[in-house]
């Protein structure tokens, strides 16, 4: 019996884990989407301009370009290692679900 409760615990622990990795992984796709977005508005304009403490300053375009190519890589790799923390996951509930249910009271 406390084993199967152990297991419903932990299940449920590693569901609000999941909810986390989900909501970061959204701000981060969302992000993501900002910055490409820049990259493909800064590729077709001769002009470029970055926000510093709420002012818009003009900016040299490939060092600009720069930044973001650097800042999508960075998103990327942090998305990527989130996925992998939420396949971590998945397999373990699976694992925990076959346990708590494979065995009786």
């Amino acid at each position: 019996m406390s084993e199967r409760t152990d297991a419903l615990r932990r299940i449920q622990e590693i569901e609000q884990s999941m909810q986390q990795l989900l909501q970061q992984k959204h701000n981060f796709s969302a992000q993501k989407t900002e910055v490409e977005q820049a990259l493909s508005e800064i590729q077709n304009s001769s002009t470029a301009y970055k926000v510093v403490a709420n002012i818009m300053v003009k900016s040299e375009r490939k060092k600009l370009v720069e930044e973001l190519s650097e800042s999508l890589e960075l998103l990327n790799l942090r998305i990527s290692s989130i996925e992998k923390q939420e396949n971590k996951l998945r397999e373990e509930i699976t694992d925990l679900q076959k346990s708590a249910l494979g065995k009786g009271d």
